[in-house]
């Protein structure tokens, strides 16, 4: 493929700039004052990225003519390890765009310093900002597809430890701490009736605010809960079983007489939070443990 001249002089001059150190600190100085969040990580890693995005930037702009063909692997990878690091989404732009004023800002003076007509050099950089353009989407689309990953692992997890201490009560110190559970705490056991995949991520979001550990537990939201949930913690009309706070090694008792509870608050039209201990003298209350934990 041919391209036109304008872009063929501007690349020269991108070249240059992506091999002056000088300009790759003014894009990192511009990151940083765009972004508190930016700003934290090490000025190197900084360095390092924007090095990596101009060299790879660099090469698809000299190479291709249509942004939607170029490869922006290496901006999906920073947007990932944005993500990863705990960085929102707002202040990755925030970096990028300032650095990205100081590209188009070096790239007139220099384009005009080496003679570039300026309606060949404003073509030129019509078609940097294109480029530019699908590099931040890129990035976007890289730090969303880690979030999403990262959410799935971080729901795995939770899963994983409230399933083990509704089914023995153990679990590893570090993971309860990780999920704010205290070793020696006194927690309520809350089972309900959502089985909804959707409804339950938007449900854990939810009570997790609340100081809670909620996830999915024989396909149900099930969680467990400092205290007493506020009031709308829950979709108006979800039924709700919640035993006494005890201690974790007493969850495994309690978890499955919520469960009991649940059917038959269920088969009798209960809605909203009912406590465990209220439905045991219903009629269709049948137990097959005793009842010494209360």
């Amino acid at each position: 493929m041919v391209l036109p001249e304008r872009t063929v002089s501007l690349g020269e001059l991108l070249r240059d700039m992506a091999a002056d150190p000088r300009i790759v600190d003014e894009m990192v100085q511009a990151a940083r004052d765009g972004s508190p969040e930016i700003a934290r990580l090490p000025r190197a890693e900084n360095r390092r990225h924007v090095a990596a995005l101009l060299t790879a930037g660099l090469s698809s702009f000299e190479l291709l003519a249509d942004p939607s063909e170029r490869d922006f692997a290496e901006a999906r990878r920073l947007g990932a390890a944005r993500a990863a690091q705990g960085i929102s989404v707002t202040a990755l732009l925030q970096g990028v765009q300032a650095g990205r004023r100081v590209v188009v800002e070096a790239a007139l003076r220099r384009g005009r310093a080496a003679g570039i007509p300026d309606t060949a050099l404003l073509e030129g950089l019509l078609d940097l900002d294109r480029y530019a353009g699908a590099l931040e989407r890129a990035l976007v689309d890289g730090y969303h597809a880690a979030e999403r990953e990262l959410s799935r692992t971080e729901q795995d997890a939770r899963n994983r430890v409230l399933r083990r201490l509704l089914a023995d009560g153990s679990a590893d110190r570090e993971d309860l701490l990780r999920f704010g559970l205290r070793p020696d705490g006194r927690y309520h056991c809350v089972v309900t009736d959502v089985t909804d995949p959707a409804r339950i991520r938007t449900a854990e979001r939810s009570l997790t605010r609340c100081g809670a550990l909620f996830g999915t537990v024989d396909d149900r939201l099930t969680g467990l809960a400092p205290g007493r949930l506020p009031a709308g913690a829950l979709e108006p009309g979800t039924l709700a079983i919640t035993a006494p706070a005890r201690p974790l090694d007493r969850l495994p008792t309690l978890h499955p007489l919520c469960v009991a509870a649940l059917r038959v608050a269920a088969a009798t039209g209960l809605r909203g939070e009912r406590d465990l201990v209220d439905l045991a003298g219903r009629p269709r209350w049948r137990p097959n443990r005793r009842w010494p934990i209360f």
